[in-house]
């Protein structure tokens, strides 16, 4: 699926989720929604937030979204807004609609075979062929055949055997409709490539991740993701733990690369559902760190768009809950190096964005103070995982919001020399964090 969907089904309110609704006039405090998608996984659903090919849409952010992820800024939207394309597309490929039905159906048996017999992969053949011969026609007749290719993947029925046939059966036909020029053809090629979770599955995305249209690149970031949960749930994973690791190794040449920052929130997301397969976690970190530090380092405040702000807030919370959630020992000293530096240049940036006197806007300053507290708890949590020593927290999140000048001289002391970076226990060099 893509990574937001825009939706005119009705829904209706749940009034236990607060959130922020957004409309072309201005933000008002309205309720959260919940949707179901054919991966029965919620959606977080915003009504009204675009309008396109003259109807209103709603904006459905993806499985697991929170209200942090619904509570979009107003520069944000006005990003999404540029991406004309995507939206006109995304509404074409949304939820697989029920009613499309496939033709024919692979039995149970030849899902969770151990091993397919030649029979069997002759019917996983015969599938293939008749329900993937509209993937570059219309959007309807792409629908109807994305919808019956995925139905096996659903849930857990598919074991590896049946994965691995069936990815050789597709690869011919979707290694050239994920570079086709049409937006549509090529996503839902991704889409399916995604949900294979194979290595040469993997390569297709890898190999979309370089082109020239934001929403296949996004695509390309959110199937790596979507890779990385499916092997999650695997008693066999598809793929070997080495190309996992060029695989987070990729997502962090891309961030290196990539300029579009809702592509980059994609990568990040993908990173950091990387970390959670087994003994990936430091690669992932290391990956997210070093790259997010560097891209942190050199954002100018006063005009950095607010869509990277939320993806540096997002690799600067997920970095927090990953370190948080090791023991002393678990993450090797370099990778929690990278991350202290992310911290430390996520404190950075909020310290220029508070010496640049020109952050007025509520939102905006609002996106700083989380930026500030989490940047903080990083550094701390890295430098006690590190040492075994417990530092206290000066609060550098509440501080912005009600104090710029006691936050200054605090964040200084933690990025000067008598702070846990240029000093214990990681010792940088005190040019990493340049301070006025």
């Amino acid at each position: 699926m893509a990574a937001f969907l825009l939706d005119k089904r009705p829904v209706k309110p749940d009034s236990r989720n607060p959130s922020i609704h957004c409309t072309r006039s201005g933000w008002k405090e309205r309720e959260l929604f919940g949707l179901t998608n054919p991966h029965h996984t919620p959606y977080v659903v915003v009504p009204a937030v675009a309008r396109a090919a003259g109807d209103m849409y709603t904006l459905c952010l993806p499985g697991g979204a929170t209200e942090r992820d619904a509570a979009l800024t107003q520069g944000t939207f006005r990003w999404l807004a540029g991406w004309a394309n995507l939206i006109a597309l995304v509404c074409a490929v949304g939820g697989a609609d029920p009613a499309l039905a496939q033709t024919g159906k692979l039995s149970p048996d030849i899902l969770q075979a151990p091993l397919l017999s030649p029979d069997q992969k002759t019917q996983v053949a015969s599938f293939v062929s008749a329900n993937s011969r509209n993937l570059s026609g219309k959007a309807e007749a792409i629908k109807k055949d994305r919808t019956a290719l995925l139905e096996p993947l659903l849930g857990t029925q598919a074991a590896t055997p049946f994965r691995l046939e069936y990815s050789a059966r597709l690869d011919p036909i979707l290694t050239p409709l994920a570079e086709h020029e049409n937006e549509l053809i090529a996503v839902n090629a991704l889409v399916i490539a995604a949900e294979l979770a194979t290595q040469r599955m993997v390569d297709i995305l890898k190999a979309s991740s370089a082109s020239t249209k934001p929403s296949v690149r996004y695509q390309s970031a959110y199937g790596l993701r979507r890779t990385f949960e499916a092997l999650q749930n695997m008693p066999s994973p598809t793929i070997q733990p080495g190309q996992i690791e060029l695989a987070i190794d990729f997502i962090g040449t891309r961030l290196k690369a990539e300029n579009d920052p809702l592509v980059i929130d994609g990568l990040v997301r993908a990173a950091l559902e990387g970390a959670k397969l087994p003994n990936q976690r430091s690669r992932a970190l290391a990956v997210i760190g070093r790259e997010c530090a560097a891209l942190s380092k050199a954002l100018p405040p006063a005009s950095v768009p607010d869509a990277m702000l939320d993806a540096m807030l997002r690799a600067g919370a997920g970095v927090r809950d990953l370190v948080s959630d090791s023991e002393t020992g678990q993450i090797d000293s370099p990778t929690l190096e990278q991350a202290a530096k992310l911290g430390g240049q996520l404190v950075a940036l909020a310290v220029r964005a508070a010496e640049s006197r020109a952050i007025t806007e509520k939102g905006r300053r609002e996106l700083f103070a989380q930026i500030a507290g989490v940047g903080e708890s990083v550094v701390l949590l890295a430098a006690t995982r590190k040492d075994g020593k417990d530092r206290q927290s000066k609060r550098f999140g509440e501080d912005f919001r009600t104090s710029e000048a006691r936050f200054l001289v605090n964040a200084k002391d933690l990025l000067g020399a008598g702070g846990p970076l240029v000093g214990d226990p990681f010792k940088l060099p005190p040019g990493e964090f340049p301070l006025k």
